[in-house]
C-alpha cells in the first residue's frame, strides 16, 4: 500500500503530479 505512496512522492519532487493522473499511469503500467 505505502509503496505507491513513496513512488508518488518521488514523482512529485520532479514536478507537480495530480493524484488521478498518477493513478491512471500506474494502472496502465501494471
Amino acid at each position: 500500500m505505502m509503496q505507491w505512496w513513496s513512488d508518488y512522492l518521488d514523482a512529485n519532487r520532479e514536478g507537480c503530479v495530480a493524484p488521478y493522473i498518477y493513478a491512471r499511469q500506474q494502472k496502465r503500467e501494471s
